[in-house]
């Protein structure tokens, strides 16, 4: 019974590409020597298409870019959860 609706929800949900990752990927299938072109993600939230796998892409955090490979486990997710955007607090213990 509710497999059927997450099912339903899950398949109207549509994935974000930003205006970059949609050029590259034509881009790409219209000649293959642009796979060895720097591919950069300035929007975090776009998702990762499948063309990407197994390169290594950079992905801008707002600061500077970072590059990450890209293998088959990261086809699809955000490209904002492969990077840390803030700086981890270091607490001293108290003496």
């Amino acid at each position: 019974m509710f497999s059927k609706k997450r099912q339903a929800i899950k398949s109207n949900k549509k994935t974000y590409f930003s205006y970059n990752a949609w050029r590259q990927t034509y881009l790409v299938k219209m000649n293959k020597v642009h796979l060895n072109s720097v591919k950069r993600f300035y929007a975090t939230s776009s998702s990762i298409p499948k063309t990407y796998l197994n390169t290594e892409v950079l992905i801008y955090n707002g600061k500077s870019f970072y590059p990450r490979l890209i293998n088959k486990y990261n086809i699809g997710a955000k490209s904002g959860t492969l990077v840390w955007f803030k700086k981890p607090a270091l607490l001293r213990k108290k003496k």
